[in-house]
Protein backbone atom coordinates (compact mmCIF):
# COMPACT_ATOMS: atom_id res chain seq x y z
CA UNK A 1 0.00 0.00 0.00
CA UNK A 2 1.06 3.33 -0.82
CA UNK A 3 1.79 5.97 2.11
CA UNK A 4 0.54 9.32 0.43
CA UNK A 5 2.26 12.79 1.54
CA UNK A 6 1.04 16.20 2.16
CA UNK A 7 2.06 18.90 -0.72
CA UNK A 8 4.14 20.87 1.63
CA UNK A 9 6.03 17.04 2.64
CA UNK A 10 6.03 16.19 -1.04
CA UNK A 11 8.36 19.74 -1.92
CA UNK A 12 10.54 18.97 1.16
CA UNK A 13 11.13 15.13 -0.15
CA UNK A 14 11.60 16.28 -3.68
CA UNK A 15 14.23 18.71 -3.27
CA UNK A 16 16.17 16.03 -0.92
CA UNK A 17 15.96 13.21 -3.18
CA UNK A 18 17.56 15.54 -6.67
CA UNK A 19 19.74 17.32 -4.23
CA UNK A 20 20.97 13.60 -4.00
CA UNK A 21 20.65 12.70 -7.72
CA UNK A 22 18.03 10.33 -7.06
CA UNK A 23 14.92 9.91 -9.67
CA UNK A 24 11.56 10.70 -8.37
CA UNK A 25 8.32 9.97 -9.67
CA UNK A 26 5.08 12.51 -8.65
CA UNK A 27 1.73 10.71 -8.02
CA UNK A 28 -1.65 12.36 -7.65
CA UNK A 29 -4.81 13.43 -9.27
CA UNK A 30 -5.19 15.35 -11.60
CA UNK A 31 -5.13 19.39 -11.14
CA UNK A 32 -3.03 18.68 -7.76
CA UNK A 33 0.19 20.98 -9.28
CA UNK A 34 2.50 18.35 -9.44
CA UNK A 35 4.32 20.06 -12.37
CA UNK A 36 4.00 23.36 -10.42
CA UNK A 37 6.15 21.81 -7.82
CA UNK A 38 9.05 20.78 -10.15
CA UNK A 39 9.59 24.43 -11.07
CA UNK A 40 8.77 25.80 -8.19
CA UNK A 41 11.87 23.53 -7.02
CA UNK A 42 13.94 24.54 -10.04
CA UNK A 43 13.27 28.15 -9.65
CA UNK A 44 13.90 27.94 -5.71
CA UNK A 45 17.36 26.48 -7.12
CA UNK A 46 18.58 28.86 -9.85
CA UNK A 47 18.87 25.56 -11.87
CA UNK A 48 16.88 25.47 -15.35
CA UNK A 49 14.26 22.71 -16.45
CA UNK A 50 13.27 20.97 -19.14
CA UNK A 51 9.65 19.87 -19.92
CA UNK A 52 10.15 17.00 -21.97
CA UNK A 53 6.72 14.97 -22.80
CA UNK A 54 7.68 11.37 -23.21
CA UNK A 55 3.70 11.16 -24.42
CA UNK A 56 4.23 13.50 -27.52
CA UNK A 57 7.26 11.73 -28.24
CA UNK A 58 8.61 8.86 -31.15
CA UNK A 59 12.26 6.74 -30.01
CA UNK A 60 13.57 9.08 -32.69
CA UNK A 61 12.94 12.06 -30.78
CA UNK A 62 15.36 10.87 -27.82
CA UNK A 63 17.95 9.06 -29.88
CA UNK A 64 18.11 11.25 -32.85
CA UNK A 65 17.95 10.74 -36.62
CA UNK A 66 20.64 8.42 -38.17
CA UNK A 67 23.06 10.34 -40.19
CA UNK A 68 25.02 8.32 -43.08
CA UNK A 69 28.80 8.50 -43.00
CA UNK A 70 29.40 7.85 -46.48
CA UNK A 71 33.20 7.67 -46.12
CA UNK A 72 33.68 5.52 -43.04
CA UNK A 73 30.60 3.16 -43.74
CA UNK A 74 28.65 3.68 -41.13
CA UNK A 75 25.65 5.71 -39.88
CA UNK A 76 25.94 8.20 -36.65
CA UNK A 77 22.84 9.85 -34.77
CA UNK A 78 22.38 13.36 -34.79
CA UNK A 79 21.63 14.28 -30.94
CA UNK A 80 18.42 15.99 -30.55
CA UNK A 81 19.31 19.41 -28.98
CA UNK A 82 16.26 19.89 -26.55
CA UNK A 83 18.32 16.98 -24.43
CA UNK A 84 20.70 18.28 -21.54
CA UNK A 85 23.69 16.23 -22.84
CA UNK A 86 26.94 16.57 -22.14
CA UNK A 87 28.10 19.84 -24.11
CA UNK A 88 24.77 20.80 -24.85
CA UNK A 89 24.04 24.66 -24.74
CA UNK A 90 21.02 23.38 -21.14
CA UNK A 91 24.41 23.55 -18.58
CA UNK A 92 25.92 21.45 -15.81
CA UNK A 93 22.69 20.99 -13.66
CA UNK A 94 19.10 20.47 -13.60
CA UNK A 95 15.48 19.03 -13.71
CA UNK A 96 15.00 16.96 -16.76
CA UNK A 97 10.54 16.99 -16.07
CA UNK A 98 9.03 13.59 -17.62
CA UNK A 99 5.80 15.02 -17.02
CA UNK A 100 2.82 12.32 -17.35
CA UNK A 101 5.40 9.85 -18.21
CA UNK A 102 2.72 6.97 -17.74
CA UNK A 103 0.55 8.28 -20.38
CA UNK A 104 3.46 7.82 -22.95
CA UNK A 105 3.28 5.22 -25.34
CA UNK A 106 5.20 1.88 -24.53
CA UNK A 107 7.91 2.28 -26.77
CA UNK A 108 8.54 5.37 -25.28
CA UNK A 109 8.73 4.05 -21.58
CA UNK A 110 11.50 1.73 -22.56
CA UNK A 111 13.34 4.43 -23.97
CA UNK A 112 12.86 6.14 -20.56
CA UNK A 113 14.35 3.33 -18.83
CA UNK A 114 18.05 4.38 -19.90
CA UNK A 115 17.42 7.98 -19.59
CA UNK A 116 16.21 7.78 -16.04
CA UNK A 117 18.92 4.83 -15.16
CA UNK A 118 21.89 5.93 -16.78
CA UNK A 119 21.10 9.79 -17.94
CA UNK A 120 21.74 8.65 -21.82
CA UNK A 121 19.90 7.27 -24.62
CA UNK A 122 22.32 5.49 -26.99
CA UNK A 123 25.85 7.07 -27.42
CA UNK A 124 23.75 10.30 -25.95
CA UNK A 125 25.08 11.04 -22.45
CA UNK A 126 23.47 13.70 -20.11
CA UNK A 127 25.16 15.68 -17.92
CA UNK A 128 25.48 14.45 -14.43
CA UNK A 129 23.97 17.29 -12.61
CA UNK A 130 21.01 16.60 -14.40
CA UNK A 131 18.09 14.37 -12.36
CA UNK A 132 14.87 13.29 -13.87
CA UNK A 133 11.78 13.75 -12.03
CA UNK A 134 8.39 11.94 -13.83
CA UNK A 135 4.79 12.99 -12.84
CA UNK A 136 1.71 10.89 -13.24
CA UNK A 137 -1.90 10.56 -12.48
CA UNK A 138 -2.94 7.12 -10.89
CA UNK A 139 -5.48 5.12 -12.80
CA UNK A 140 -8.35 5.20 -9.40
CA UNK A 141 -8.57 8.63 -10.87
CA UNK A 142 -10.41 7.64 -13.96
CA UNK A 143 -7.41 9.30 -15.80
CA UNK A 144 -6.12 7.84 -19.28
CA UNK A 145 -2.74 6.45 -17.83
CA UNK A 146 -0.80 3.47 -19.31
CA UNK A 147 0.33 0.64 -17.13
CA UNK A 148 4.17 1.53 -15.97
CA UNK A 149 6.68 -1.44 -16.32
CA UNK A 150 8.24 -2.82 -12.83
CA UNK A 151 11.26 -2.25 -14.15
CA UNK A 152 10.88 1.64 -14.94
CA UNK A 153 9.21 1.73 -11.31
CA UNK A 154 12.54 0.54 -9.89
CA UNK A 155 14.28 3.34 -11.34
CA UNK A 156 12.30 6.06 -9.53
CA UNK A 157 12.13 6.93 -5.50
CA UNK A 158 7.87 7.25 -5.56
CA UNK A 159 5.71 10.31 -3.48
CA UNK A 160 2.07 9.74 -3.76
CA UNK A 161 0.61 13.35 -3.12
CA UNK A 162 -2.75 14.55 -1.45
CA UNK A 163 -4.68 17.71 -1.45
CA UNK A 164 -3.31 19.96 1.30
CA UNK A 165 -5.06 23.18 2.00
CA UNK A 166 -1.84 24.99 4.00
CA UNK A 167 0.34 24.04 1.00
CA UNK A 168 -1.67 25.72 -1.42
CA UNK A 169 -2.70 28.87 0.53
CA UNK A 170 0.60 29.93 1.17
CA UNK A 171 1.76 29.59 -2.40
CA UNK A 172 -1.32 31.46 -3.53
CA UNK A 173 -0.37 33.65 -1.65
CA UNK A 174 2.64 34.57 -3.39
CA UNK A 175 1.38 34.19 -7.06
CA UNK A 176 0.75 36.87 -8.82
CA UNK A 177 -2.71 35.83 -10.05
CA UNK A 178 -3.90 36.72 -6.44
CA UNK A 179 -1.58 40.06 -5.71
CA UNK A 180 -2.68 41.65 -8.61
CA UNK A 181 -6.22 40.88 -8.26
CA UNK A 182 -7.94 43.00 -5.61
CA UNK A 183 -11.20 39.85 -5.16
CA UNK A 184 -8.71 36.80 -5.53
CA UNK A 185 -8.15 37.20 -1.66
CA UNK A 186 -11.63 36.03 -1.20
CA UNK A 187 -11.01 32.40 -2.59
CA UNK A 188 -8.15 31.96 0.09
CA UNK A 189 -10.87 33.88 2.80
CA UNK A 190 -13.55 31.46 0.76
CA UNK A 191 -11.55 28.15 1.59
CA UNK A 192 -10.22 29.08 5.00
CA UNK A 193 -14.11 29.67 6.17
CA UNK A 194 -14.74 26.65 5.07
CA UNK A 195 -13.37 24.45 7.47
CA UNK A 196 -12.98 20.53 7.60
CA UNK A 197 -14.84 21.00 4.41
CA UNK A 198 -11.91 23.68 2.58
CA UNK A 199 -9.56 20.50 1.87
CA UNK A 200 -12.65 18.72 -0.03
CA UNK A 201 -13.66 22.02 -1.96
CA UNK A 202 -10.12 22.70 -3.01
CA UNK A 203 -9.81 19.09 -4.72
CA UNK A 204 -13.00 16.88 -5.52
CA UNK A 205 -12.64 14.14 -7.59
CA UNK A 206 -16.23 13.27 -9.49
CA UNK A 207 -18.08 10.34 -8.42
CA UNK A 208 -19.24 9.78 -12.04
CA UNK A 209 -18.67 10.36 -15.67
CA UNK A 210 -21.45 12.46 -15.73
CA UNK A 211 -19.64 15.05 -13.37
CA UNK A 212 -17.18 17.56 -15.78
CA UNK A 213 -16.60 20.08 -13.96
CA UNK A 214 -14.86 19.84 -10.71
CA UNK A 215 -12.68 21.59 -8.53
CA UNK A 216 -9.05 21.25 -8.06
CA UNK A 217 -6.15 23.45 -7.29
CA UNK A 218 -4.97 24.27 -10.78
CA UNK A 219 -9.31 25.21 -11.60
CA UNK A 220 -9.29 27.32 -8.70
CA UNK A 221 -6.72 29.88 -9.72
CA UNK A 222 -8.99 29.77 -12.98
CA UNK A 223 -11.76 30.80 -11.09
CA UNK A 224 -10.09 34.12 -9.61
CA UNK A 225 -10.63 35.39 -13.59
CA UNK A 226 -13.69 35.89 -12.91
CA UNK A 227 -14.40 36.89 -9.85
CA UNK A 228 -15.00 40.92 -11.18
CA UNK A 229 -17.78 39.49 -13.51
CA UNK A 230 -21.60 41.02 -12.81
CA UNK A 231 -22.86 38.71 -10.23
CA UNK A 232 -25.60 37.40 -12.92
CA UNK A 233 -22.92 35.36 -14.60
CA UNK A 234 -20.20 35.00 -12.09
CA UNK A 235 -21.49 31.96 -10.43
CA UNK A 236 -22.54 30.61 -13.73
CA UNK A 237 -18.83 31.23 -15.24
CA UNK A 238 -17.47 29.58 -11.99
CA UNK A 239 -19.67 26.70 -12.12
CA UNK A 240 -18.22 26.10 -15.28
CA UNK A 241 -14.81 25.38 -13.86
CA UNK A 242 -15.62 23.58 -10.40
CA UNK A 243 -19.04 22.65 -10.37
CA UNK A 244 -22.18 24.98 -9.43
CA UNK A 245 -23.29 23.70 -5.97
CA UNK A 246 -19.67 25.24 -4.70
CA UNK A 247 -20.21 27.85 -7.18
CA UNK A 248 -23.46 28.77 -5.27
CA UNK A 249 -21.73 28.28 -2.04
CA UNK A 250 -18.64 30.76 -3.25
CA UNK A 251 -21.28 33.32 -4.24
CA UNK A 252 -23.18 33.53 -1.26
CA UNK A 253 -19.63 33.97 0.27
CA UNK A 254 -18.94 37.15 -1.89
CA UNK A 255 -22.11 38.52 -1.62
CA UNK A 256 -21.31 38.45 2.31
CA UNK A 257 -17.97 40.33 1.60
CA UNK A 258 -20.00 43.26 0.25
CA UNK A 259 -20.89 44.28 3.88
CA UNK A 260 -17.33 44.48 4.73
CA UNK A 261 -15.74 47.48 5.90
CA UNK A 262 -13.32 48.82 3.04
CA UNK A 263 -9.41 49.39 3.41
CA UNK A 264 -9.58 52.82 3.61
CA UNK A 265 -12.40 52.41 6.48
CA UNK A 266 -10.04 50.31 8.52
CA UNK A 267 -7.09 52.40 8.35
CA UNK A 268 -8.73 55.44 9.02
CA UNK A 269 -10.23 54.36 12.04
CA UNK A 270 -8.46 51.01 13.08
CA UNK A 271 -10.16 50.83 16.53
CA UNK A 272 -13.91 51.91 16.04
CA UNK A 273 -14.06 50.79 12.22
CA UNK A 274 -16.88 48.24 11.83
CA UNK A 275 -16.75 44.63 12.40
CA UNK A 276 -17.78 42.01 10.16
CA UNK A 277 -21.13 40.27 11.54
CA UNK A 278 -21.81 37.50 9.65
CA UNK A 279 -20.25 34.01 10.12
CA UNK A 280 -16.82 33.59 8.09
CA UNK A 281 -16.72 37.20 7.01
CA UNK A 282 -14.06 37.50 9.42
CA UNK A 283 -11.98 35.78 7.37
CA UNK A 284 -12.79 37.75 4.32
CA UNK A 285 -12.24 41.01 5.90
CA UNK A 286 -8.44 39.49 7.27
CA UNK A 287 -7.80 38.56 3.44
CA UNK A 288 -8.54 42.10 2.55
CA UNK A 289 -6.83 43.88 4.78
CA UNK A 290 -3.80 41.62 4.52
CA UNK A 291 -3.53 42.07 1.04
CA UNK A 292 -3.33 45.79 1.24
CA UNK A 293 -1.02 46.18 3.99
CA UNK A 294 1.93 48.56 3.23
CA UNK A 295 5.02 50.05 6.36
CA UNK A 296 2.92 52.57 6.48
CA UNK A 297 -0.45 51.84 7.97
CA UNK A 298 0.31 47.82 8.70
CA UNK A 299 0.21 49.38 12.68
CA UNK A 300 -3.22 50.06 12.28
CA UNK A 301 -4.20 47.09 10.13
CA UNK A 302 -2.82 45.51 13.12
CA UNK A 303 -4.95 47.16 15.42
CA UNK A 304 -8.14 46.44 13.59
CA UNK A 305 -7.32 42.61 13.04
CA UNK A 306 -7.03 42.54 17.21
CA UNK A 307 -10.65 42.96 17.23
CA UNK A 308 -11.39 40.50 15.15
CA UNK A 309 -10.48 37.34 17.48
CA UNK A 310 -6.62 35.75 18.24
CA UNK A 311 -7.08 33.44 15.04
CA UNK A 312 -8.22 35.59 12.29
CA UNK A 313 -5.57 38.02 14.46
CA UNK A 314 -2.96 35.59 13.52
CA UNK A 315 -4.04 35.50 9.40
CA UNK A 316 -4.30 38.84 9.18
CA UNK A 317 -0.84 39.23 10.40
CA UNK A 318 1.02 36.57 8.74
CA UNK A 319 -1.00 36.42 5.27
CA UNK A 320 0.27 40.48 5.68
CA UNK A 321 3.83 39.06 5.39
CA UNK A 322 3.28 36.29 2.60
CA UNK A 323 2.13 39.22 0.38
CA UNK A 324 4.91 41.77 1.46
CA UNK A 325 7.79 39.86 3.03
CA UNK A 326 9.04 43.37 4.11
CA UNK A 327 6.99 43.64 6.78
CA UNK A 328 8.66 41.33 9.25
CA UNK A 329 10.97 44.01 8.97
CA UNK A 330 8.65 46.45 10.89
CA UNK A 331 8.42 47.64 13.83
CA UNK A 332 4.81 47.19 14.39
CA UNK A 333 5.39 43.12 13.04
CA UNK A 334 7.98 42.93 15.89
CA UNK A 335 5.37 44.43 18.20
CA UNK A 336 2.93 41.50 17.50
CA UNK A 337 5.15 39.20 16.96
CA UNK A 338 6.29 39.85 20.94
CA UNK A 339 3.33 39.26 21.91
CA UNK A 340 2.46 36.13 19.89
CA UNK A 341 5.87 34.59 19.81
CA UNK A 342 3.80 31.05 19.83
CA UNK A 343 2.30 31.75 16.10
CA UNK A 344 5.46 33.00 14.63
CA UNK A 345 7.94 30.87 13.14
Amino acid sequence: MNQAVSMSQAITCLEAYTDAGVPTMLWGPPGLGKTQICHQLAAKKGIPIIDWRANLRDPVDARGLPVPDLKAGTTRWLRPEELPLVGSRHGKRGIFLLDEINTASPSMMNVCLQIVLEGRVGEHVFEPGWVCVGTGNRAKDKAIVGRMSSALKNRFAHLEIEPEIDAWINYALTCPEITNNPMAAYVVAFLRFCGKDGKNFLHRMPVDDTVNAFPTPRQWFEVMKFLNQPASIRSHLIGGLIGHDIAVELEGFLRICHELPTLDEVVANPATAKLPKAPGSSYAVAGMIARGATTKTFGKILTYAKRLGREVEALAALDSTRYTPGLRNTEAFTNWAVCNQDLVV
